[in-house]
């Protein structure tokens, strides 16, 4: 037998909503770890072009191994070209944008290059603040209502942490936090974490 009315409107609103939270963890995890990700390939991307810039003797322009480095710095940066940062969800306000300088050409000089990895190191930072921002934004929205009542605390604490963020190793490590408790709270479920929503509809 089915049954239509109140209750229906209730457990229909109680799935939208969780629905919509869980897709909002979603991107806010795959936003940070697009990010992650992308720091860790510009570490890479700069090994290479720091052997050759810190070599002594200086590399001749067409000594081998120089040719061979910058060839895997070349096949490197063009994986990393085709990869995505998506944007975070509205309720995260990250408004800055991610970009890598333009590439090095096979021909570029050791000052090019240096200044090639100075501008990479850069982006690295950019991209640090970027998952602090996105700590920041989710421990926000958390706080102000919006989310608080479907986010439970960390196992073994009685309440959120939401301290400022000191450092890029502090924001990097936060957004992790924030971006696991976010999701155990969402898969859960609403009405699993909070019965009372139940009530009367029985």
């Amino acid at each position: 037998m089915l049954f239509s009315g109140p209750a229906d409107h209730k457990l229909a609103g109680i799935r939208l909503q969780n629905e919509r939270q869980n897709s909002t963890a979603a991107a806010i995890r795959e936003t940070d770890q697009a990010a992650k990700e992308l720091g860790q390939n510009i570490d890479r991307l700069k090994r290479p072009l720091e052997t050759i810039v810190k070599n002594f003797p200086p590399f001749a322009p067409q000594d081998k191994e120089r040719v061979k480095l910058l060839r895997s710095y070349t096949a490197l940066r063009k994986e990393i070209d085709q990869l995505t940062l998506p944007p975070p969800p509205p309720v995260v306000d990250v408004p800055k944008q991610v970009a890598l300088p333009e590439p090095l050409t096979m021909n570029a000089d050791d000052s090019q290059i240096a200044d090639h990895v100075d501008k990479l190191d850069a982006a690295a930072q950019s991209l640090t603040a970027l998952r602090g921002e996105i700590a920041a934004g989710t421990s926000s929205f958390v706080a102000d209502g919006r989310f608080a009542s479907i986010f439970s605390a960390p196992k073994g604490s009685e309440t959120l942490a939401l301290d400022p963020i000191a450092s890029d190793s502090r924001a990097a490590q936060k957004s992790v936090e924030i971006g696991q408790q976010f999701a155990e709270s969402v898969t859960q479920g609403v009405t699993q974490q909070h019965p009372q929503f139940l009530k009367g509809l029985s």
